[in-house]
């Protein structure tokens, strides 16, 4: 098999390729712009793929040329929720039209399989708890709505041979520190090595459902391989564990052995309030649940950032604020 997985150099994407290698894929091609790392160069992988092809899913040349003779696609090209707030036109342009883009192109070369990676941002602010794959939709920003725009594209071109899976938040190696795709449990670990304090939005009291990216990994290439999740509904991929910032915040510090000073910031547009997904139907259709604790998850996490802490890529941007986790 030729697999194709867009997006393969970030944080999520480079765990995917990684999965997919221990599956025995004769090739793996990843199509990238390398954005997340600043057009590069890209930090070592886990597992290299066998092609890396720098291009645009925009560009329907490039999603021709990425997908030829390729069986499985594993479409992950992102732009992330918080440039979704100060470049909306741009995220919409890559995660909606980008992806009908790389579906119209595998349809064409006749590629057998599309999972398309999506997000729990699709859901906006959890109105029943946990969260099923029924819940209802209620994205709270552009990167959400865009996400759940590429649900619906990948699924009307691809028809029987999609599959969407939702992941939850990741925590893991390979996870941004800085710039916009910075997540939060790298940019608190980075701050906090730093002797600096971490910033908690509001009250600190928002819930979210992290898992190691590994094993979200695992779960999207097991789904690549699950007949049953084709031409049907959505897929969770998440704990079904929620934790708030003050619980991470406490959790980083007993990682790190140190004390972590709190900085109260105020709340961030387009927060979620809560978030814990049931990961119910994954284990019934996958058989396999996360297998790693969050505070291991957090453990691999510091060792990423410690080694990246001097990287210029890697550093805050104080005039905006609302990235700062």
């Amino acid at each position: 098999m030729t697999a194709l997985v867009t997006g393969g150099t970030g944080f999520l994407g480079r765990h995917v390729v990684a999965a997919l290698r221990r599956t025995g894929v004769a090739t793996i091609r990843v199509l990238d712009d390398l954005s997340s790392w600043g057009g590069g160069p890209v930090p070592p992988m886990p597992e290299r793929p066998d092609e890396l092809m720098i291009g645009d899913v925009r560009s329907g040349r490039d999603a021709r040329a990425a997908v030829e003779g390729c069986d499985l696609v594993v479409h992950m090209a992102v732009r992330c929720v918080r440039l979704s707030l100060s470049s909306p036109a741009e995220v919409d342009q890559v995660n909606a039209a980008g992806t009908l883009e790389v579906a119209l192109a595998a349809r064409a070369a006749g590629a057998s399989r599309f999972v398309y990676v999506s997000s729990s941002e699709v859901y906006g602010d959890a109105a029943i708890d946990p969260m099923g794959e029924d819940h209802p939709c209620r994205p709270t920003t552009v990167y959400g709505a865009s996400k759940l725009a590429g649900e619906h594209y990948a699924r009307v071109v691809m028809g029987d041979r999609c599959a969407v899976v939702r992941p939850f938040n990741a925590v893991g190696e390979g996870a941004h520190i800085g710039g916009a795709a910075g997540e939060v449990v790298p940019r608190w670990i980075a701050r906090a090595l730093r002797g600096r304090p971490i910033p908690v939005h509001g009250d600190g009291a928002q819930a979210r459902d992290f898992t190691y990216a590994g094993d979200l990994a695992r779960g999207v290439v097991l789904a690549a391989r699950c007949d049953a999740i084709f031409g049907t509904g959505p897929l969770n991929l998440c704990s079904g564990r929620a934790t708030t910032m003050i619980d991470l915040r406490d959790r980083i510090a007993r990682v790190l052995d140190m004390e972590v000073a709190t900085a109260p910031t105020p709340p961030r547009p387009g927060d979620l309030r809560r978030q814990r997904g049931s990961a119910a139907r994954a284990a019934a259709l996958l058989g396999r649940e996360p297998e790693v604790p969050l505070d291991e998850a957090i453990r691999r996490c510091a060792g990423w950032v410690r080694a990246r802490l001097d990287d210029p890529w890697e550093a805050e941007t104080p005039d905006e604020p609302w990235r700062m986790a």
